[in-house]
C-alpha cells in the first residue's frame, strides 16, 4: 500500500508541475482505496471512516488495548509475500471471502506484513492528507 500512496503522490506531483491532470482519477482512486474503496472495505487509516483496523502489529496498542488514532497502516500484500513470512494469525480471518492471490490483508496482530503501522507508510500517507488538504 506505500507503493499506492507513493504513486498517488507522484500523479498528484506531475499534474502540479506539468499543469495535466491525466493521472489525477488514478491518485484519487488510490487515495479512496486506502480510505475503505477496496474489497475488505477497510480504511487503512485508523479512526477514519466506518471500518479500520483494531488490532495493529503495535506493541504499544496490543499492551495497552488502545487505539492508535490518525496511524496508517501497511496495508495489503500479495498472498505470496504474507505466505513467505510464515505468519499465524491470532484468530480467524474475518476478511477470508475477500483475499486473493494478488491481495490479502488481516487485522490481526500477529501479520506484521499487511497489519503495522510503519514509520515509511505513515509519512507517504500523511502527505497525501496533506495533499487534500485546503490551503
Amino acid at each position: 500500500a506505500e507503493t499506492m500512496v507513493g504513486e498517488a503522490l507522484t500523479a498528484l506531483w506531475y499534474e502540479d508541475l506539468s499543469g495535466d491532470p491525466v493521472y489525477h482519477a488514478l491518485a484519487q482512486a488510490q487515495r479512496d482505496y486506502m480510505l475503505g474503496g477496496n474489497p475488505w472495505g477497510v480504511s487503512f487509516v485508523n479512526n477514519v471512516g466506518t471500518v479500520w483496523p483494531h488490532h495493529p502489529h503495535h506493541q504499544i496498542a496490543e499492551l495497552t488495548n488502545s487505539e492508535l488514532v490518525g496511524f496508517w497502516d501497511e496495508g495489503p500484500a500479495t498472498l505470496a509475500q504474507f505466505l513467505a513470512q510464515n505468519i499465524t494469525l491470532s484468530g480467524e480471518d474475518i476478511y477470508a471471502a475477500f483475499q486473493s492471490e494478488e491481495a490479502v490483508y488481516h487485522d490481526d496482530v500477529e501479520d506484521y506484513t499487511t497489519n503495522e503501522p510503519t514509520i515509511s507508510m505513515n509519512a507517504t500517507g500523511l502527505a497525501l492528507a496533506a495533499w487534500y488538504a485546503p490551503p
